[in-house]
């Protein structure tokens, strides 16, 4: 008998003693002993006697530890069952990895629960921990796992479980955690990890702050609750990569309906923009005849003629519309324009002392211009018209003043902008940007500030075609124009024009002529409009031409042959059924190289004649013309001023 339990007997004053064994099955599971004080000699009927009080004893004790065994798997399945059920229901990875960090903690007896999972954005791969409740070590968010270093690491490393009963002292591990482990006051520690597809994804530890060894059974369990993980990392996974796909899908739903409405409205603009086009060609017509007509009228009355002022006030009237046409015009992107390599720099601080006057003294005007901008092939007077309309739109917009910035850079756009704007495309651009701090636009104004005559302004204050000329100036110059806005705070227009080298030779363009001469020379006069034709006719004949007519390019043709020696002028209208103006000058240019050439149009679809690039030179006269605008254009072409 052990020496400390014969003293233990001694104190409690016991002489004699009886012993039997537990037996389970066989195996001795413990003994059941009686002592005497009085040192009494036991019988062998004492021994049968406490012989079979052992055997009960033994079978109870067997029966409350199959019974704790049969709660523990009870328990066990439960929350495991628990866990598993609680994925099927919640779809947050937090959530679901605190219900395993919970499990782990409760089924394996353990004093504290880890997990860590591999950190996408580290370049090595490492893991970070994202669940660690109760933490004492205050820097644990910034621990790394890395393969080979710590328990973890070495479970990493060969994607097998991994068990110590003294973690500081275990030869298996370094030191590298063993602050942590200190903090923690950590002594038995486990980790198995948490595999997805044959790859350690994670890592899942329990940690006893007892000597407490973890058994067999233990790891077990953390291995099944590690399978738990995984299939919740996997489910989080799918999840979030359908919420990216619908997210992406929703963000196309809504750039494909962007871009349809964008198109729609390009589609628009196109449309309006052939129509306002037609309607200037047509009123260009119609006005070329009244005003010329107006000044002949003009002419023929006596000086104290009382309808002198009816047919000034007509011509006055007539030149006030045709202001308007040449805004159709400038919308639809008909309108000739004289191009020359810019330096849009320039243009702005050669405009600011007119802007100055236009935007008032209520209105700062500051100009952000870069140095090192590039140059542009444009048409001054154009862009001029541009920064005036925007101006003036901007000063409407800050009744009580403000601020009006002009600014300049060169710029690259790239898809984001293609995309939200159709028909753009990717490249190097200079801008043109015009900003006020005004009263700004909400979304509908914006959407139908380009059309023609839309305007917020009183009746009386505006014809709505300031912004539609803007627009329409722009597109000609295969430039684009971007509005932002916010109301009560303010609009920006930023404008992008292709840049070109500075260097750039510029071609012999026509000329815009307002008065001329009379002559004796031979004109071939080719006009489909036949209010304009007679006119051209009696004003060249009027002063002193010989003139041959014709209604078409047919008629025109058959006129050629008859007198092309006699022939020294072609007047030609641009816009015509079957052959254009242009058309008919290279016919008979080959033939009479020296023949000269009076374009006449108020829009044309060539953007040949647009730009001044005919291959035929001439002398442009825009609709609708003055008696002394035609005189002077025939006169100057005849006089060889094109060449």
């Amino acid at each position: 008998m052990p020496e400390q339990y014969r003293r233990g007997l001694e104190l409690a004053g016991a002489r004699a003693l009886l012993g039997v064994p537990l037996r389970v099955k066989g195996e001795i599971t413990g003994s059941l002993i009686i002592a005497d004080k009085l040192g009494r000699v036991f019988t062998k009927t004492d021994i049968s006697i406490l012989e079979v009080f052992a055997d009960q004893a033994a079978l109870a004790l067997e029966n409350a530890r199959l019974y704790g065994e049969a709660e523990q798997r009870r328990r066990e399945a439960e929350v495991l069952d628990d866990v598993a059920r609680s994925f099927s229901a919640v779809l947050d990875l937090d959530t679901a990895l605190q219900r395993v960090g919970e499990g782990a903690r409760e089924l394996c007896g353990a004093d504290l629960a880890r997990i860590a999972l591999r950190d996408g954005e580290d370049a090595q791969g490492a893991m970070r921990f994202c669940y660690w409740p109760e933490a004492r070590y205050e820097g644990w968010r910034d621990l790394r796992v890395v393969p080979g270093v710590g328990a973890g690491g070495v479970v990493f490393e060969t994607g097998r479980p991994f068990r110590t009963e003294d973690y500081l002292n275990d030869p298996r591990v370094s030191s590298a955690f063993h602050e942590v482990a200190n903090a923690e006051s950590a002594r038995a520690a486990m980790v198995v990890p948490i595999c997805i597809e044959g790859r350690v994804e994670g890592l899942l530890y329990v940690d006893q702050r007892s000597a407490r060894a973890f058994t067999d059974h233990d790891e077990a369990i953390l291995k099944r609750l590690s399978d738990h993980a995984a299939i919740a990392i996997a489910n989080a996974r799918a999840f979030e990569g359908e919420k990216r796909a619908r997210a992406e899908m929703e963000s196309a739903a809504r750039a494909l309906h962007d871009r349809e409405a964008q198109l729609r409205q390009a589609q628009k603009m196109e449309a309006i923009g052939r129509l306002a086009g037609g309607v200037a060609h047509d009123f260009n017509n119609l006005l070329t005849v009244i005003s010329g007509r107006s000044t002949l009228l003009s002419e023929r009355l006596p000086a104290d003629s009382p309808y002198r002022r009816d047919v000034e006030l007509i011509h006055k009237t007539a030149d006030r519309a045709a202001g308007l046409t040449r805004q159709l015009l400038a919308f639809s992107r008909r309108q000739m324009l004289h191009r020359s390599v810019l330096d849009l720099n320039a243009v702005v601080t050669d405009t600011e002392v007119m802007l100055r006057r236009l935007i008032g003294e209520d209105v700062e005007l500051v100009t952000v211009l870069d140095p090192g901008l590039s140059r542009v092939k444009a048409d001054r007077g154009q862009i001029e018209q541009v920064l005036i309309n925007l101006a003036v739109n901007a000063r409407d917009a800050m009744p009580k003043g403000g601020r009006l910035t002009l600014s300049t850079a060169n710029v690259e756009l790239g898809e984001s902008f293609t995309r939200k704007n159709p028909g753009s495309h990717a490249g190097t651009f200079v801008q043109l940007s015009v900003r006020d701090n005004g009263q700004g636009m909400d979304a509908a104004v914006q959407a139908q500030i380009f059309e023609p005559f839309f305007t917020t302004k009183e009746p009386g204050k505006g014809t709505g075609l300031g912004l539609s000329t803007v627009y329409g100036i722009v597109k000609q110059h295969e430039g684009y124009i971007v509005v932002a806005s916010e109301q009560w705070r303010g609009t920006v227009f930023d404008m992008y024009l292709p840049p070109v080298e500075a260097g750039v030779a510029e071609p012999e363009g026509p000329l815009v002529l307002e008065r001329g001469p009379s002559g004796r020379e031979t004109i071939l006069l080719v006009e489909d409009e036949e209010g304009v034709r007679e006119l051209a006719r009696d004003v060249l004949r009027g002063a002193g031409y010989r003139v041959f007519e014709a209604a078409d390019p047919a008629e025109a043709m058959r006129l050629w042959s008859l007198y092309t020696d006699e022939i020294q002028l072609l007047l030609t209208d641009m816009v015509m059924p079957r052959m254009t103006g242009r058309e008919i000058a290279e016919t008979f240019a080959p033939v009479r190289p020296d023949l000269r050439v009076v374009y006449m149009s108020g829009y044309t679809d060539d953007p040949m004649v647009r730009a001044g690039e005919t291959a035929v030179p001439g002398v442009f006269l825009k609709k609708p013309f003055s008696v002394d605008g035609l005189l002077q254009a025939a006169r100057t072409a005849l006089d060889g001023a094109i060449s």
